[in-house]
């Protein structure tokens, strides 16, 4: 049994990896400590964000215009045993410091799985996608060009908003 992950400490990167064992073996998830896989420029500095003392990453990927099929850029990470009520007023703050930020043409599409008992999310995505759900961008935007000057601000944004909410959480 992996060790339980109890605070982060002075070692956030040991409590990451601790947490990473413990939710491979409690959920069967086949999930790396992002310092040890491959992850694209564009997603890396929120995939760093989302790892804090509330949060790891579990996947994520910066988007593509073509290869197989367009994808919007996402992340997906989990938020830490005992760690709801606090992740809960994270993203409130998130959200309103985001809204004036969603426009006609982008959105966060949010997505939680959790797992009974204990309400744990162990996993919960954001996918930066165009309204109304669309995943295929090619369908909403003229060009890759666009597409990127959209919605890569909105990802930019949103790291934005999740470090100025996690500081504030230690208020």
């Amino acid at each position: 049994m992996a060790k339980k992950p109890t605070t982060p400490g002075a070692d956030l990167e040991a409590f990451h990896r601790a947490a990473i064992e413990q939710l491979k073996e409690r959920f069967d998830l086949n999930v790396v400590y992002y310092k040890d896989a491959d992850v694209d420029a564009a997603i890396l500095p929120l995939v760093k964000v989302l790892n804090s003392e509330w949060t790891v990453s579990n996947f994520s990927c910066g988007g593509h215009w073509k290869k197989p099929r367009p994808h919007p850029p996402y992340v997906s990470f989990s938020v830490l045993p005992g760690c709801n009520v606090a992740w809960s007023r994270i993203w409130r703050r998130v959200r309103v410091g985001l809204r004036p930020h969603v426009g006609e043409k982008a959105t966060i599409e949010v997505f939680e799985a959790s797992r009974m008992p204990g309400h744990i999310r162990r996993n919960v995505a954001l996918y930066f996608t165009p309204l109304r759900g669309r995943f295929n961008p090619t369908t909403h935007f003229a060009s890759e060009k666009e597409w990127r000057a959209t919605i890569f601000p909105l990802v930019e944004r949103t790291r934005k908003a999740l470090r100025i909410a996690m500081a504030q959480r230690g208020l």
